[in-house]
């Protein structure tokens, strides 16, 4: 019988001895490397819940900012940008230049949020553009007004899927994430206690290719590019990223029950301050002005600018006219001149409309300092100012609605931008090209021939659809005002 040697069976139990611990080692590695990628999983959720909980109040507080102040829709909070006088977590008053873009810490506070942090402990950080922030003043901002940020991926260099004048962010929010050779110098525990660090961007937010997340150019109108990090193996940038698009903004806006009824109610107002200035003519001939210029206007803030708005003899059709001293030259208005605004002080319901005037009203002042450039006016021959003595819609020809219905003039809002008429519909402005003086950009069906009207034009109105969505008040013969489709005629 064979006699197994001792010296083998040692070399058989330490090669089932190496094997044992090989796949020790083995099924410990992939149990750590299962729980590290558990781990990643985890502080990645954490990161992205926080992330947008802050856009989620950052819409909500564009959409009910107008009860914070009325006649201003859409507006966004000022980033914590420095270590001022405001508590910790508190937009700051001022943030940077007008219309410029502002990056900072996210205001928490104001949110009502809390601190709130990424998966690394680390507050987050917020980037607004410029015409959407609180402070200072900005020059306007409607439906129409892009966001200013340009997103990219992790190079730099490659624009992720919103490379569109219509789908550029307007907000971003940002979570820092550990630092990338970065030093996060610590401000005194009583400037930050929530948050610690300091309220230097650059040392939490990082920068490649074209993109830089921590410094923005403080010029009106100008694009800042951000980019979007990856979670993991970072070694150049890592700040995951939220954005808001305007559409997320004004769609969550248009949803109020209210905010149509506003733009109505600014559209009615001007409506009769033209129907008044007609009953203060010297002669009593209810004779209304001309129309202010489409454009085009000059300037980043041309659209915006009230003296723009100035009414050109024989001019039918066009904008409200702010300005109309050609009018009162013609017409011999008892309007107060100068200074020839039709906005004035002292005749209602005009005077709602004039800072000025003890009866302002700031509400209808932001709707129209946001809103003038949705504004259209037509006037009809029987009305205008050169009209004769004793003319009216029997005499000269008036304006009408769907064929019959005689208007002296005619008030139209134009309500947001529709994709399926044909051609879409885009209102763009500085720093993109200008495409505001194209009336087809604004008006619907007969209601683009406004530019080229004689005073005797057939308007448009139907019910809202995808391909039509203006607002149409009526100035009648006896210059009462009525609303399309409330208007009733003998």
């Amino acid at each position: 019988m064979a006699t197994i040697r001792p010296e083998s069976m040692q070399k058989g139990a330490s090669l089932l001895i190496t094997m044992l611990i090989l796949l020790l080692f083995s099924s410990t590695a992939f149990i750590l490397s299962r729980n590290t990628s558990v781990v990643k999983m985890e502080q990645q959720d954490k990161t992205r819940t926080s992330l947008l909980r802050a856009k989620e109040a950052l819409i909500a507080y564009a959409v009910t900012h107008y009860e914070i102040v009325p006649g201003e829709f859409g507006v966004l909070p000022c980033p914590d940008y420095t270590n001022s006088a405001t508590l910790e977590g508190e937009q700051d008053s001022n943030c940077g230049s007008t219309d410029a873009n502002a990056v900072g810490r996210l205001p928490w506070r104001t949110l009502d949020l809390g601190p709130i942090k990424d998966s690394n402990s680390e507050c987050l950080w917020y980037a607004v553009s410029g015409p959407y922030k609180k402070r200072p003043e900005r020059t306007f901002l409607n439906s129409d007004t892009p966001g200013l940020l340009k997103l990219y991926a992790n190079d730099g260099v490659t624009p992720l899927p919103n490379d569109s004048i219509d789908s550029r962010p307007v907000a971003a929010v940002f979570a820092p994430g550990l630092p990338i050779g970065q030093n996060r110098i610590d401000l005194p525990a009583t400037d930050v206690p929530n948050c610690g660090g300091s309220y230097d961007a650059f040392r939490y937010l990082e920068a490649v290719g074209l993109a830089d997340n921590a410094v923005f150019d403080d010029t009106a109108f100008t694009i800042d590019e951000i980019a979007q990090g990856p979670f993991t193996n970072e070694t150049v940038i890592n700040d995951q990223v939220v954005y808001i698009t305007r559409d997320e903004i004004w769609n969550a806006i248009l949803a109020r029950s209210d905010y149509l009824d506003k733009l109505k109610l600014l559209t009615e107002q001007i409506a009769e301050c033209i129907a008044e200035y007609g009953r203060n003519n010297s002669d009593f001939q209810f004779r209304l002005p001309w129309a202010a210029p489409i454009g085009p206007f000059a300037g980043n803030d041309g659209y915006y600018d009230d003296t723009n708005y100035d009414d050109t003899s024989a001019l039918y059709g066009g904008r409200i006219p702010f300005t109309i001293d050609d009018s009162i030259n013609e017409t011999g208005s008892t309007f107060p001149f100068p200074p020839s605004l039709l906005f004035t002080a002292t005749i209602s319901p005009c005077d709602q409309l004039n800072s000025a005037a003890v009866a302002a009203d700031d509400e209808l002042i932001a709707l129209w300092n946001n809103w003038k450039d949705h504004l259209f006016y037509a006037v009809s021959q029987a009305r205008s100012p050169a009209s004769p003595p004793g003319s009216d819609c029997s005499l000269q020809p008036c304006l009408t609605v769907n064929g019959t219905d005689e208007c002296s003039a005619v008030v139209i809002f134009s309500n947001t931008t529709l994709t399926l008429t044909v051609p879409s519909q885009t209102r763009t402005g500085p720093p993109d090209p200008d495409t505001r003086d194209q009336l087809t950009n604004y008006l619907e069906d007969n209601n683009t021939i406004l530019e080229t009207d004689d005073g005797d034009g057939d308007y448009s109105y139907r019910a809202a659809d995808d391909t039509f969505n203006d607002i149409i008040y009526c100035i009648k013969e006896d210059l009462t005002v009525c609303e399309y489709p409330d208007c009733i005629f003998p």
